[in-house]
C-alpha cells in the first residue's frame, strides 16, 4: 500500500496517517486491490500510474517498479585463469624479443617485407613493390635472424628450413614438427615448440645451422 500523495510505502503503518507527508489514509489493505487496480506511485512526484509503464505519465522520471538491468559478472574462476594466459602470453612475447614474424603475419626487416603463406615465403618494399617469391613451400611460421630466414615448412611436415633472405641457401635444418618458432637477442639460437606424444608443447633450441638440439622442458 502506498500514500495517494507523496507515493511512500506504508506497508506496516500503525496509524491512519502517511508518516512522510501526514495524509490521511483510508484503511484499505492491498489484499483488497484487485489486478486491474495495481498502481505505481512515482518517488519523484507521487503520481499514481497504471502498473507495467516504465515513465511518470505526470513528471516523466523512470518509475521504480521498472527493474535495472542486470550487469552480467563472471566468476573469478574463469577470470583468473584467463588473465594468467594473457600474462604468459606477454611474458614470451617480450622474453623472445627477437622475434619479428610468426603466426603466418608479415614480417618487415631492413625496409623489406617477408609475407609467408600456403603459396609461398614472398618478399616486397614497404609500399608493395618490387614482390618475389624466395621459396615456394608453403610456410605458415617464420622468424628473421640475421640475414637469414627460419621457418616451418608444411609441406614437408612442418620441419624447420631456412633460407636466406635473397632466396639462397635453402635448407632443411632437422624433422621436428614446429608448432611456432622464435629466436632470442641474447644468444645466437633457435627456439621452438613442438608437441609430444600426448599432445603437450614441448620448447627445443638449435644453433643456427641446425645443430645442438637441446631440449628445454619435460
Amino acid at each position: 500500500m502506498f500514500c495517494p500523495k507523496c507515493g511512500k510505502d506504508l506497508t506496516g503503518m500503525t496509524g491512519g496517517f502517511c508518516g512522510n507527508c501526514g495524509t490521511k489514509i483510508e484503511s484499505v489493505q492491498p489484499s483488497q486491490q484487485t489486478a486491474a487496480e495495481a498502481v505505481v506511485f512515482c518517488a519523484k512526484c507521487g503520481a499514481k500510474n497504471k502498473a507495467g509503464l516504465k515513465f511518470c505519465e505526470n513528471c516523466g522520471v523512470v518509475l521504480s517498479a521498472e527493474k535495472k538491468k542486470k550487469v552480467k559478472k563472471f566468476p573469478a574462476k574463469i577470470i583468473i585463469p584467463a588473465a594468467a594466459a594473457l600474462l604468459i602470453i606477454a611474458g614470451v612475447l617480450l622474453f623472445f624479443s627477437g622475434n619479428k614474424a610468426g603466426f603466418g603475419l608479415p614480417a618487415t626487416r631492413d625496409k623489406k617485407r617477408y609475407i609467408g603463406g600456403g603459396d609461398g615465403l614472398f618478399t616486397e618494399n614497404a609500399d608493395g613493390s618490387d614482390r618475389r617469391m624466395l621459396t615456394d613451400d608453403s610456410v605458415w611460421n617464420f622468424n628473421i635472424h640475421g640475414n637469414s630466414i627460419y621457418y616451418t615448412n608444411r609441406s614437408d611436415g612442418d620441419s624447420i628450413y631456412t633460407i636466406k633472405t635473397d632466396g639462397s641457401d635453402r635448407r632443411k635444418l632437422n624433422d621436428d614438427a614446429i608448432e611456432s618458432i622464435w629466436n632470442r637477442k641474447s644468444d645466437n639460437r633457435i627456439y621452438y615448440y613442438i608437441r609430444d606424444e600426448y599432445g603437450y608443447l614441448k620448447a627445443y633450441s638449435i644453433k643456427p645451422d641446425g645443430s645442438g638440439r637441446k631440449k628445454l622442458t619435460d
